[in-house]
């Protein structure tokens, strides 16, 4: 009986992990002639855009809550861009601490009269102010509604074309926005675009410019920075060139105005506001059988701080899975809808089994082994040819990720900072997993306890 178990056990764990890991080398192949693909159109460095005339306007949205230790980099950057016509809302979404004076003394606010309609429904707006040196900058002083409510009212506000969510942390490149609205330019079915987004932890910033990219001290962050390349590089080059993105990440990401608003806008209910409002773009979409673009471009167009210590990254990924729960709940109506293509039948079941569900599944399997080891059933031989086999596929995702920065971008280039990565591949792969499996467990945890309440906010806001 105890063997039939354990023989079960592990055919299913041994189908599970060959299911997921086929499926990521997959991407990674798919990934390497995209790039390869990529580089032969633009460049390496994407070749510094020039203007056409043709340019879209474009509205930056930041969002700003108790920021006062970052906002102004993520300003003065956005402020030096190089496009032809962009304006730029900061909203301070009910700060408790001084973003907004820091803001009003900086930028030399004054008081708007610029007309405000609410056409997506938000927290009461308090005031709105101009920047009397930057005529770019707008400022939006509002009730706290989180970050959804926040870019809400910023999208109300705007009067570009395409909507540009861009975190407050995070500082962009001269050239961001000329290399992120080509595919618009490209494709007119283009109605999201999102680039590389890279660690900013050890590099050096000067009046809101980078001025050059470091390698950071702590090897949590070292670690971060190559999970950041395998995410970008691997996973979303990937299922991008099926049309099938799951996230354009909120901290840099471009979005047809018109689109988002018949959407809805954000959704302020959910930490999830931009893989949320992705799945709603593909649903929307689908299901009026149009034909659009959801893509992402391997350019690093954006700078962003990561955690440097263990609570900061157990909060983070905590957040992350959670958020993947609340979109994967929000936009269940994709799973297997006959108008949803490659995203309903592919790209959310692969969400859901092996992304949401995948920490449980690894995390039960330790306790299994335990189990089994303590009751003398345990193949040895087998659960070290199996665990070798399952580092080697990571480490060799992690290897492609390095070698595609390598050949195309280049963001690293001391020999250095290329040897402590590779470092990093050997140290992540056995020790950060489980980690970060063991957070986001508590992020499923931490939905269990919360989802009732969730559940009668969403009812309750369901207007929102």
């Amino acid at each position: 009986m105890i063997g039939s178990i354990v023989n079960g056990v592990q055919l299913f764990y041994l189908i599970y992990f060959s299911v997921m890991i086929g499926v990521y080398l997959f991407l990674c192949v798919v990934a390497v002639f995209s790039m390869r693909s990529y580089l032969r159109h633009y460049g390496v460095n994407g070749s510094a855009p020039s203007f056409t005339g043709r340019e879209p306007s474009i509205t930056l949205l930041i969002p700003a809550y108790n920021e006062k230790e970052n906002i102004l980099n993520s300003i003065r950057a956005s402020l030096q861009l190089v496009y032809p016509d962009y304006e730029v809302i900061v909203v301070n979404d009910g700060s408790t601490d001084e973003t907004l004076d820091i803001l009003k003394r900086e930028f030399n606010l004054q008081p708007c009269r610029d007309p405000y309609t609410e056409i997506i429904p938000t927290k009461p707006v308090r005031a709105i102010y101009n920047s009397i040196p930057h005529p770019k900058l707008k400022v939006i002083d509002k009730v706290n509604g989180g970050k959804g409510d926040a870019m809400n009212a910023a999208v109300n506000l705007s009067k570009g074309k395409l909507t540009c969510s861009v975190d407050s942390d995070s500082v962009l490149e001269p050239f961001s926005l000329l290399k992120a609205v080509r595919p618009f330019m490209e494709d007119d079915t283009t109605v999201v675009s999102g680039g590389q987004v890279c660690v900013l932890n050890g590099c050096e910033m000067r009046d809101g410019k980078l001025v050059k990219v470091g390698f950071p001290k702590q090897w949590l962050v070292r670690i971060q920075v190559l999970e950041y390349l395998r995410a970008y590089l691997v996973s979303r080059m990937g299922w991008s060139a099926f049309n099938a993105l799951p996230l354009v990440s909120g901290t840099f990401g471009l979005i047809d105005k018109k689109e988002l608003m018949r959407a809805g806008g954000f959704h302020c209910y959910t930490i999830a506001e931009d893989l949320d409002i992705v799945f709603r773009l593909h649903l929307m979409l689908r299901s009026e059988q149009r034909k659009y673009r959801i893509v992402h471009f391997p350019d690093p167009v954006c700078w962003t701080e990561v955690p440097k210590t263990f609570d900061e990254l157990k909060r983070q990924r905590l957040d992350w899975h959670r958020a993947l729960a609340e979109a994967l709940m929000f936009n269940i109506k994709l799973l297997c809808n006959p108008k949803g293509g490659i995203v309903s039948w592919f790209m959310i079941p692969f969400m859901i089994v092996f992304e949401f569900f995948g920490t449980v599944v690894e995390v039960l399997g330790i306790f299994l082994i335990a189990i089994f080891a303590l009751l003398g059933v345990l193949s040895i031989q087998a659960l070290v040819i199996f665990t070798l086999l399952a580092l080697a596929a990571n480490m060799f995702l992690s290897v492609v990720s390095l070698l595609l920065e390598e050949m195309s971008f280049h963001s690293y280039p001391d020999l250095g900072s290329l040897f402590r990565l590779f470092a990093a591949v050997i140290f992540e792969t056995p020790a950060y997993r489980l980690l970060t499996s063991y957070f986001r467990l508590l992020g499923v945890w931490d939905l269990i306890l919360t989802y009732p309440a969730k559940a009668r906010e969403i009812r309750k806001n369901r207007h929102l």
